[in-house]
């Protein structure tokens, strides 16, 4: 995959496709608010995605600062009581539709 557009930002992945710039995968509760609001169409629906990966990135847990430390130990918990993207019940680019 290539193109002119490289981000790790889905607000800024999300206007970027709103204005007709190209296509996007996103996880599916975060589409759904657009798809309801006819904002985005499906495609591929036919192909089932297998990303449901994240990860966290720090040098080593050897050495790390009790700031770092409590930081890692937080997301863990967090990560485990319930996704993310099921919270998301707004538009992610903080516009007012």
């Amino acid at each position: 995959m290539s193109g002119n557009l490289i981000t790790n930002s889905v607000s800024l992945c999300m206007e970027a496709c709103l204005q007709n710039r190209g296509i996007i995968f996103i996880p599916e509760d975060i589409g759904n608010y657009y798809l309801e609001r006819d904002m985005l169409i499906r495609l591929f629906e036919h192909i089932e995605p297998s990303i449901n990966y994240g990860w966290l990135v720090y040098p080593s847990r050897k050495n790390l600062t009790l700031a770092a430390r409590t930081f890692v130990e937080f997301i863990l918990a967090e990560v485990e009581k319930e996704p993310i993207c099921g919270l998301i019940k707004t538009d992610v680019r903080g516009i007012v539709v």
